[in-house]
């Protein structure tokens, strides 16, 4: 079984947070033994109105299904909960943010905006990619923003596509390093399998 580890990235307001710990951290822990994934809630910083939260995950590169993908849904339904008053069955527009790396965000814009350009048409919604100084102060300078806004059911779709290339993706380039690695290990009679350092340029 080939396993990897995977990191999700989501942006809350801090009006809803409380929602997604619950009291004395009853919901957090409720969801990570839900998933398996460990969910951690990033600090207040000045002049910000969201907080980062981070999924950590070990993924089974054999089964489609991600325990860090299952907790980003999952607490995308608390964060909605939490808001006030909204009815979920409306047509009431709503939005969603994840924190990208800014080396992963090829994948979800594919060759001339292909790829985002099918993920908006496929579901609906408006996807809008921000970096530099238009993400949040608690966001890296090198991360980017994924934004995500339509009606619910869409949203939701959207996520899930979303999360899915992202996924694949990260665990993609972890299976491809991780052959590469292999491949310059030394054999039992002490010969190495030819590679060379400078066949592999992210070792050096």
């Amino acid at each position: 079984m080939s396993v990897s580890n995977s990191v999700a990235v989501i942006l809350c307001t801090k009006d809803k947070v409380g929602a997604i710990i619950g009291k004395g951290g009853t919901i957090v822990r409720a969801l990570q033994n839900d998933s398996g994934a460990s969910i951690v809630v990033g600090p207040n910083v000045a002049e910000c109105n969201e907080r980062m939260i981070t999924i950590f995950a070990f993924e089974n590169l054999e089964v489609r299904r991600s325990p860090a993908q299952t907790v980003v849904v999952l607490v995308f339904g608390r964060i909605l909960d939490a808001g006030s008053g909204m009815n979920l069955g409306t047509r009431s527009l709503i939005t969603f943010r994840l924190v990208v790396k800014n080396n992963q965000v090829g994948c979800l814009l594919g060759k001339g905006g292909s790829i985002i350009s099918d993920i908006r048409k496929e579901t609906g919604t408006n996807i809008r990619i921000f970096r530099g100084d238009q993400v949040p102060k608690c966001v890296c300078n090198h991360d980017e923003v994924v934004q995500i806004a339509g009606e619910f059911v869409n949203v939701q779709d959207a996520l899930r596509n979303v999360t899915g290339r992202l996924r694949d993706n990260i665990l993609a380039a972890k299976h491809i390093e991780a052959g590469s690695l292999a491949a310059l290990r030394p054999l039992k009679d002490g010969s190495s399998s030819g590679a060379t350092m400078a066949e592999y340029p992210f070792l050096n």
